[in-house]
């Protein structure tokens, strides 16, 4: 693939990422986040105890459900403005992944582009990038996304790192939120589509299963 291309396409795709998603930040945060800037962590003790405890939602994300708000409250405060540029480099990191996965998958330039576009402009978007609530989804689904690449690479050179880098990313992923339990069937499904017979496509995703 051409990686000069595909650095353009992301140039494009964040542009017009912040240009339909985060050209405002003046609207204030929704009920959610609130909820979690009152319950953030006060240190780092409580950051650890919520790895092994749901947290006041009822939810077992740890890695995402107060950390942004935990570190940054004592510097911005409740100032909507800086937190948005977290959110926009979170979703810049998403579609940084995908077309990684494009690329691993050997779809072509073309098609990566093509899925770029429709992943950034999707207006389902609106609604994952307007406060810090969805820091859950945006963060699995990086994690996610780099754990199928991962795994995907893993295939084709063999090489035993990558594996572990997909389970990695798959145990951020799972401490993000808990849809990432789906990952073990997505990855036998990738090993189906890239010619291995099933059970062979299981054996490789076993760890992860």
């Amino acid at each position: 693939m051409n990686r000069r291309f595909l650095l353009a396409v992301f140039v494009l795709l964040a542009g017009l990422e912040f240009a339909v998603f985060f050209y405002r930040s003046d609207h204030f945060f929704q009920g959610d986040t609130i909820f979690w800037f009152y319950h953030r962590l006060p240190a780092l003790s409580s950051f650890l105890r919520s790895f092994v405890t749901t947290d006041p939602g009822g939810w077992y994300r740890p890695l995402t459900n107060r950390t942004i708000q935990s570190l940054f409250f004592p510097v911005w405060g409740l100032a909507p403005d800086n937190y948005r540029w977290i959110q926009f480099l979170f979703f810049a990191a998403d579609t940084a992944a995908l077309l990684m996965l494009a690329v691993k998958l050997k779809l072509g330039d073309a098609a990566a582009a093509v899925a770029g576009i429709f992943f950034a402009l999707h207006t389902v978007n609106a609604y994952t990038t307007y406060d810090l609530s969805f820091t859950p989804e945006l963060l699995y689904a990086f994690f996610y996304v780099c754990a199928a690449a991962s795994f995907i690479h893993y295939l084709d050179t063999g090489a035993n790192r990558f594996r572990l880098i997909s389970i990695a990313c798959f145990v951020l992923s799972l401490l993000s939120k808990e849809s990432a339990v789906t990952l073990p069937m997505t990855l036998v499904m990738l090993g189906v589509v890239a010619g291995l017979p099933p059970r062979q496509a299981v054996a490789r995703a076993i760890a992860h299963i």
